[in-house]
């Protein structure tokens, strides 16, 4: 038997890093919020992506600057996802790729 890390952690649940190219460029058809293991987490759906874009506080915030608060008014809206190296707070503060909302 092999353990399935996602079963637990959720990661097969959302967009990696390992899914997109640095710099692709998508549009929002909606946000959503979800509920997970840790309580009730905001999303992106995006065209023509199948799984969703999970939102952190910093990609949240960077939303809120570019789009304004009103996140209905979001879909249709382009962004650009950069990968940077940041920490997983959720493995010890481990060193990993991170998705940034440009």
């Amino acid at each position: 038997m092999t353990i399935d890390r996602n079963k637990y952690f959720e990661g097969g649940k959302f967009l990696k890093a390992a899914d997109v190219k640095d710099g692709s460029k998508f549009v929002i058809e909606r946000f959503e919020e979800i509920t997970t293991r840790i309580g009730v987490r905001p999303i992106l759906r995006l065209q023509g992506v199948e799984t969703p874009l999970g939102l952190n506080a910093t990609n949240l915030d960077q939303l809120v600057e570019k789009f304004g608060e009103n996140e209905k008014k979001w879909p249709g809206k382009k962004i650009t996802i950069k990968l940077v190296q940041t920490t997983n707070p959720q493995q010890g503060g481990a060193a990993c790729t991170g998705l940034r909302i440009a």
